[in-house]
């Protein structure tokens, strides 16, 4: 039912309401897009760190020793 002084939205207030939402959607979804696109990157990245981890021995197991530090002043290991 329609008051009295209501009117229906001219054809440009019409197309800009449109426009609008169709932008919206469309940055939203772009947004989406690259944010999937950046999460399955970093777990690929993620994924590949840990392989490579796994496969480089620690220093530890392969008994690399720390070298000694001579003193600037005195020249004596520390």
């Amino acid at each position: 039912m329609k008051m009295p002084g209501e009117s229906r939205p001219s054809s440009f207030e019409a197309v800009f309401a449109a426009y609008a939402v169709v932008a919206t959607f469309a940055l939203g979804y772009g947004h989406w897009r690259l944010a999937t696109r950046q999460n399955e990157q970093n777990a690929k990245i993620e994924q590949q760190r840990q392989e490579q981890q796994a496969a480089v021995p620690d220093r530890d197991q392969i008994g690399v020793v720390q070298p000694t530090r001579r003193s600037p002043v005195t020249g004596w290991n520390n």
